[in-house]
């Protein structure tokens, strides 16, 4: 039985399996281990192999994997969470660094991209963001650049580069949200909103 997928892991497989077909090496950052094991099963079905680094595997087995198959072996995928792998690994071999979810502080997502940005790594290391329209992912984007240019701004006695950029309410962005939803099914927005009523 297939598994269901959504978008966001669909758009998120995909690009995995295209940084494999590179010939080069991802680290993907996501906060539940459950989805970790769901992309590595269905990179796994298509041939592209991936090691999984989360709290679910013992710490010795975890660690030699990561040794054995990705940094010296030929795995192009090591999928972490972000508790298990964002610090103490040393892993310049990356070429991309992926978040599959967003976290409420920069630090956190910070320590997770020093992983690949090492001392003695060799070309531009990429970062990429899955963000979902309308999602939490948008919420906690804005949250992370704010957090983000207030503590630069305090360390460099600098003006925050956003400043003048309007924080949006999460109300604000569900009601984009919805208003997507409703544009893709040809509804107005309250008519939608009305149906979402219903539903829950």
């Amino acid at each position: 039985m297939l598994a269901l997928i959504t978008s966001k892991q669909r758009a998120v497989i995909e690009r995995l399996e295209l940084i494999a077909a590179e010939d080069k090496q991802a680290i993907l950052f996501a906060e539940n281990p459950g989805v970790i094991n769901l992309i590595a099963s269905q990179l796994k079905a298509r041939g592209v192999e991936t090691v999984p680094f989360h709290g679910g595997i013992p710490i010795m087995k975890r660690v030699a994997d990561k040794d054995k198959r990705f940094v010296a072996g030929n795995a192009t995928g090591l999928l972490c969470t972000k508790a298990s792998g964002r610090a103490g690994y040393n892993l310049p071999n990356a070429d991309y660094v992926l978040f599959y979810d967003r976290s409420w502080t920069w630090r956190i997502e910070y320590q997770a991209m020093r992983r690949a940005l090492r001392w003695n790594r060799k070309g531009q290391l990429k970062v990429v963001y899955f963000h979902l329209p309308g999602s939490i992912d948008t919420y906690q984007d804005q949250m992370v650049a704010h957090k983000r240019d207030a503590m630069e701004a305090g360390l460099d006695w600098a003006t925050p580069e956003l400043d003048d950029e309007a924080f949006l309410h999460m109300d604000t962005l569900l009601d984009e949200f919805v208003e997507d939803l409703a544009l893709l099914h040809g509804r107005e927005a309250r008519d939608h909103r009305e149906l979402l009523k219903e539903a829950a």
